[in-house]
């Protein structure tokens, strides 16, 4: 049963890590003044977003007090010439800035390494991106061509040059021997190495990241490793030109691949010689196109799914997948590419989720500052007006940023109710509205006084927190000399009938995330902090210590 109530409350949701990232603020700015960062780093990896950071940041640096253009040094210094790079650089032509694009491989790589055909959708349809550059074509080569022709007419060629960090010299930034720059945007986009298993044998040479010609193993035992579209398009394509495939993935069930590539995989494994195959593969790294008419002639593929295993090992021929040794001819590692981290790292560019020693300097700091406050709180009751008032004003000034960062009427909703509940029955009830009513006599005699003497003995209106604050929140109107019978009542009563009824209508997180004060405190003052947090499976147990702790 208590296996039940920890998959019910906690475990059973997503516990994937929080994936690594440069820090990046608005308008992609970075702990380094100057220096920005655009595109896929700095949001959603989509085109008209990409292209709308891009043109963001530079209006951002035209409005900088401390930005003088002109002189000798270029103005504006642009890493990456993708789309929001190239989208940077437009902006910069108009505003007359002296800049320079730097690119490592070929302009617009990521889409031109797009397989042959694929569609483009150029989400969300009714949004027009900031700056210059437009988007109306809907397949790789076409909108390639769009992309390019608007490039060129601006008269933008990117310098052929890998950019191995960014170094601050006095008022500049020095990105190359004798390249300076004022200002710097970084476009590189998240394409950086793939990544690994980190299993013995991954060496190997018969493991490989992407797949170009499925009809080169048909008949051969191939085994796929991922659960994105990347492993499942390839596992496809494999199975329908004749290979033998085990799909491995480290979850029990795929939570990430498109609707249709899950109904081509349940097809395929009803059906071998299911008509079905990837027309129109929509990753970088299926760069081929297959269903069953152009396989050509060969015996039937299979398709097996081994979903919760992780990969052992990989030897010269067999792997080794959970418990099971499979023979093999080779192995397709389909599972993402790691953002090029080192390369912020070598600039001074903090990375989300890294915990630097002044991160842990200011943690402890923190953490020494919320025991001595407590210490403090608890002196005395008179203290406790004080604190709630830091804690409405917590809540309220920092609810007001959440509703300005993340305009959506949930938030708006939730952050207004949270503020109400905080600011009424949690602080203005007990200090301001139950003393008044107190000194005007409202619980000197009848059903006031009744009301007064089990709720309220010798003016204690600090308790009316217990309206609020359930049980175990709230433990002071429990833990008295003499039992405080209408308190137990409330407190049963709250517990294990309205907060249940709660739950059953509005989900677990109705009363915690829209009633509870610490999770007011959590959802505004947090709000920006959520990424600190440690995450993953262990964690996610970790967390269940408080149950144990309330128990």
């Amino acid at each position: 049963m208590l296996k039940r109530y920890m998959r019910w409350l906690h475990t059973r949701w997503p516990a994937g890590t929080v994936e690594k990232l440069p820090e990046v603020g608005a308008d992609g700015a970075t702990a380094i003044p100057g220096i920005r960062v655009v595109g896929d780093l700095a949001g959603i990896p989509l085109l008209k977003f990409s292209a709308d950071t891009g043109a963001r940041a530079v209006q951002a640096i035209l409005r900088e007090p401390g930005f003088r253009p002109g002189g000798d040094t270029l103005d504006l210094a642009i890493i990456g010439a993708g789309v929001s790079g190239i989208a940077a650089a437009l902006e910069a032509k108009k505003a007359g800035l002296r800049f320079q694009v730097f690119e490592a491989v070929q302009p617009f790589s990521t889409i031109a390494n797009f397989p042959k055909g694929k569609p483009i959708y150029t989400y969300p349809t009714d949004m027009t991106p900031a700056g210059q550059m437009r988007f109306r074509a809907s397949v790789k080569e076409a909108l390639l061509d769009e992309l390019e022709a608007q490039r060129r007419t601006a008269g933008i060629e990117p310098v052929m040059l890998r950019i191995e960090k960014i170094e601050r010299i006095g008022d500049v930034f020095q990105i190359a021997p004798t390249v300076r720059a004022k200002r710097v945007i970084v476009a590189i986009g998240r394409s950086g190495n793939y990544r690994k298993l980190n299993v013995p044998g991954e060496e190997l040479d018969k493991v490989y990241h992407r797949l170009y010609d499925p009809k080169e193993y048909a008949g051969k035992q191939c085994l796929v490793v991922g659960g994105g579209d990347s492993a499942l398009e390839t596992a496809i394509a494999l199975a329908v030109s004749g290979a033998h495939v085990t799909l491995s993935y480290r979850n029990k069930e795929f939570s990430r691949p498109k609707p249709d590539n899950l109904e081509k995989i349940q097809m395929l494994l009803r059906d071998p010689q299911a008509p079905t195959g990837v027309e129109h593969p929509t990753s970088e790294r299926v760069t081929t196109a297959m269903d069953a008419a152009q396989s050509g002639s060969h015996a039937p593929g299979s398709l097996r799914l081994m979903l919760g295993t992780q990969v052992k090992e990989i030897r010269a021929d067999s792997v080794v997948v959970g418990d099971e040794i499979l023979p093999n001819d080779v192995v397709f590692v389909m599972i993402g590419r790691e953002a090029p981290l080192d390369f912020f790292r070598r600039s001074g560019i903090p990375i989300r989720g890294e915990w630097r020693p002044v991160t842990w300097v200011t943690f402890i700091a923190f953490f020494l500052f919320c025991v001595g406050l407590y210490t403090w709180k608890s002196q005395s009751s008179q203290v406790g007006f004080y604190y709630s008032l830091a804690y409405c004003l917590c809540v309220g000034l920092f609810g007001i940023d959440r509703m300005q960062r993340r305009r959506t009427p949930y938030i708006r909703r939730q952050t207004l109710t949270l503020m109400a509940v905080q600011i009424g029955p949690l602080f203005l009830l007990p200090y301001f509205i139950l003393p008044a009513l107190g000194q005007a006599g409202w619980f000197d005699a009848g059903v006031g006084k009744l009301i007064g003497d089990n709720l309220f003995p010798n003016g204690e209106y600090w308790r009316s927190f217990g309206l609020i604050l359930a049980w175990p929140l709230f433990i002071w109107n429990f833990f008295t000399p003499q039992p405080m019978w209408w308190w137990l009542a409330i407190g049963f009563v709250q517990t294990f009938v309205i907060i249940p009824l709660i739950i059953r209508r509005w989900g677990k997180g109705a009363y915690c995330g829209w009633i509870c004060s610490c999770g007011a405190l959590a959802e505004t003052l947090g709000d920006r902090q959520r990424h600190k947090m440690p995450h993953g499976p262990r964690w996610n147990r970790l967390n269940m210590t408080g149950q144990a702790i309330l128990a």
